[in-house]
């Protein structure tokens, strides 16, 4: 029974520790990109060390808190693909081969040298920021008509817009 209360202890611990990070993420960030990692692939493929380390971590857990509070409180969330996030330069966008022992990033075409996971950040986000723009290029300027306001200031609003407001 002890060692049970013990276990229950620390995963109520950790659950709160998660909670909090991400509600802190959620409230100090209106947009939030993260790696679409395949975690269950990522132990299967690990020692048996790094297995264990990678599932008590609680990463798909604490992933699924943010996408629920972000969506919650009205924020943008996206996953985006992880190929080369840590082997891209940040800088040049050339690729650097490294292995996880390999801590720090060293660009020999344009001397970026970085922590690799800032480098694989920076990444993410320029990543995250160019499918956003693409989901706004799915917008057509088909969908928008012309407005005058008031004071004769052409404004922009879309035809759902504008239909509303001829039907409403």
């Amino acid at each position: 029974m002890k060692v049970a209360k013990t276990h229950e202890k620390i995963s109520n611990q950790r659950r709160d520790f998660l909670h909090k990070k991400s509600r802190y993420y959620v409230d100090n960030n209106d947009i939030i990109f993260a790696e679409d990692l395949n975690i269950v692939g990522m132990i299967k493929d690990s020692p048996s060390g790094r297995r264990y380390a990678i599932s008590d971590s609680g990463w798909y857990t604490f992933l699924n808190y943010i996408h629920y509070k972000a969506e919650g409180a009205g924020n943008v969330f996206r996953k985006v693909p992880p190929r080369n996030t840590s082997q891209r330069c940040s800088g040049c966008r050339e690729i650097v081969e490294k292995t996880l022992a390999i801590r720090t990033h060293r660009c020999p075409f344009c001397g970026l040298e970085i922590d690799r996971d800032y480098n694989a950040s920076i990444n993410i986000k320029k990543l995250g920021i160019s499918m956003l723009l693409e989901e706004l290029q799915e917008v057509t300027l088909g969908e928008i008509g012309p407005l005058e306001n008031s004071e004769g200031i052409l404004q922009v609003r879309s035809q759902n817009q504008a239909h509303d407001l001829s039907h409403g």
